[in-house]
């Protein structure tokens, strides 16, 4: 079991930084494009604020502000956060050649997002939690490593296509 994301497993953490793309815009990491997902497309000021954060703690604080629009039902609808992290994940692993090798030499080791804040929806505190980042990391390096290595692949936008298991919702996968 890999436990927390941090020293040699440190770039399994959306903190991690490194360049990633998305719709022709550059993220200094993948927090940051997963809070500038959070905000609506036509809010391009706090969007770009986001994004031009200069650490990815910094991008969530500017998400997290009461002011800051959220798309609709973010916070109700646990698919839409799912989603948004289906596409971080895909992003960052997919097209970074030395993060994706990092990602799959883990093996099958468990992935488990350890925290001391009180993430019980993404990691796991104080041994409680659903740790929905570690899970996603370990389904999308099982997929991309052991069926479609050689495939460009992306998690099928419809979450209503997602499958329900006692963990969540997971996306199915479809070849470009």
């Amino acid at each position: 079991m890999i436990s927390g994301f941090n020293g040699e497993y440190a770039f399994l953490s959306n903190m991690y930084p490194c360049e990633i793309e998305y719709q022709g815009y550059k993220f200094p990491s993948s927090e940051h494009l997963y809070q500038w997902l959070k905000v609506p497309e036509n809010e391009t000021w706090w969007r770009d604020k986001i994004r031009e954060a200069v650490h990815g703690k910094v991008a969530k604080k500017l998400a997290a502000n009461p002011k800051c629009p959220k798309v609709e039902n973010f916070y109700e609808d646990e698919k839409i956060r799912l989603k948004f992290m289906v596409t971080v994940i895909h992003v960052k692993f997919t097209k970074n050649e030395e993060l994706k090798e990092k990602l799959w030499n883990t093996g099958d080791e468990e992935l488990v997002e350890t925290n001391y804040w009180n993430d019980t929806f993404w990691g796991v505190c104080n041994g409680v939690g659903r740790n929905m980042l570690g899970k996603l990391l370990m389904n999308n390096r099982h997929f991309h490593r052991d069926f479609h290595r050689d495939f460009t692949i992306h998690p099928i936008e419809d979450i209503e296509n997602w499958y329900s298991c006692k963990d969540g919702w997971m996306p199915h996968y479809r070849k470009l």
